[in-house]
């Protein structure tokens, strides 16, 4: 989805928002798996990040914790942008169900997580 695009620094999996502190793929509870991506900004806007976000990703209204949609922030102006870009596409697909919190704790995913996708699909994503 991110790696390997023009400004994108690194990618790694994790999980959020949840209450237990340092939570493991076996004992998430509340926690959602998240992406974490820095990228620079001089090559990469957040506007392009969400948009590949929206080409990459299920939006649809997903009843499980682990797995739903959410944008996690960081500060008001990421916030602003992406609840903007969720209300535009609600406009036209009222079904989306992504919602858009800000993050308050990341916590890095087992090393077996991470790159996952790479890993099990020999580099078709």
């Amino acid at each position: 989805m991110f790696s390997g695009k023009k400004g994108v620094v690194w990618t790694r999996v994790g999980y959020a928002g949840g209450k237990k502190k340092f939570p493991t793929y076996q004992s998430m509870k509340d926690h959602t798996e998240v992406v974490q991506v820095k990228y620079d900004n001089k090559t990469m806007t957040y506007a392009k990040l969400l948009q590949l976000f929206k080409e990459s990703h299920q939006m649809g209204r997903i009843k499980s914790i682990q797995y739903r949609s959410v944008i996690l922030t960081h500060g008001d102006d990421q916030k602003k942008a992406a609840e903007a870009f969720i209300a535009a596409i609600k406009k036209k697909s009222p079904g989306v169900g992504t919602s858009v919190e800000e993050l308050k704790e990341f916590y890095y995913a087992e090393e077996y997580h991470q790159k996952w996708n790479k890993k099990n699909f020999r580099g078709k994503w």
